[in-house]
């Protein structure tokens, strides 16, 4: 059994080092004189010495000390002590549905107005039931509707069930006729071109802003069907085999021509290359295309 033969054990300098100030239990309110800068008490201010609008200290909990790094110690505007209540939303989780840190301290909760409506549901039956992920919308049947014609159509605020399934190429290719009518007089949009991290028509990767701001990305979700998982990754990129060249020099090549589809999930580029094979003048295009597996 072990036992603290030194807990009564004082050391001979000990004596001569100073007292620990006393640590000031800071309250709630925040000093408004320390505001405009002519606060009297200094370190020993109840209150906390915090440049804010805001005359209390605000009920979630610091995002900093959750990591162990925030640097305004009792002064923090925000709480230094767990509470399951006011834990921060993880930023990660609340855009991407995901978040890969095993260890995060964030609360990994998604709002149910901000999840996506379960597109099997909405048409009448959806076989996970209450284990579906997505939002379960109930909306009574439109008996207008059942009958076999509604005045309101698409503004009827009651159900439409509809028997049917989407494809992800036929959402593809209304986004890209829509986006080619309402930007042809816009210099930037290239029609010949598709970003393969947000897979939006118009622009390259490195134009790209974002797999959050893509269209198409919010148009699958709203058609989303449970158990289907989106064919994107939480870093904007997916799982892909791409010739270099193509990507960073699409506009000099002209014989590598890119076919993308979607398949599984997951975008696979096919290559057209036997043309360009017999060139001289796309002799590096060739040379990395016969040594990828496709």
């Amino acid at each position: 059994m072990f036992t603290d033969s030194a807990a009564h054990t004082s050391l001979a300098f000990e004596d001569a080092l100073p007292d620990e100030p006393h640590a000031t239990v800071k309250r709630r309110e925040i000093c408004q004189p320390f505001q405009h800068g002519k606060c009297r008490h200094g370190t020993a201010c109840p209150e906390r010495h915090v440049i804010s609008q805001f005359k209390t200290m605000r009920l979630e909990v610091c995002k900093h000390w959750l990591r162990g790094a925030c640097v305004n110690g009792e002064n923090c505007l925000y709480l230094h002590e767990y509470d399951d209540r006011y834990v921060p939303l993880c930023a990660f989780y609340q855009r991407l549905g995901e978040c890969t840190n095993p260890e995060c301290p964030f609360q990994h909760v998604i709002q149910v107005e901000k999840r996506p409506e379960c597109a099997a549901y909405r048409r009448g039956f959806c076989p996970l039931g209450p284990k579906c992920h997505l939002r379960h919308v109930f909306r009574p049947s439109c008996p207008f509707y059942m009958a076999g014609f509604c005045p309101l159509g698409p503004k009827c605020t009651m159900g439409h069930p509809v028997q049917e399934l989407y494809n992800r190429n036929s959402v593809s290719e209304r986004l890209r006729q829509r986006m080619l009518i309402e930007r042809v007089d816009d210099p930037t949009f290239n029609k010949n071109a598709t970003c393969y991290r947000c897979f939006d028509p118009g622009h390259l990767s490195p134009n790209c802003p974002g797999v959050q701001s893509g269209l198409l990305r919010r148009m699958l979700m709203a058609v989303q069907e449970p158990g289907e998982q989106l064919y994107f990754q939480s870093d904007g990129r997916s799982a892909r085999k791409c010739c270099f060249f193509v990507e960073m020099r699409a506009m000099r090549c002209g014989i590598a021509q890119r076919n993308q589809r979607i398949i599984n999930g997951t975008l696979t580029d096919v290559h057209k290359c036997q043309e360009g094979r017999r060139r001289k003048s796309s002799w590096w295009c060739n040379l990395f295309c016969l040594t990828q597996e496709f």
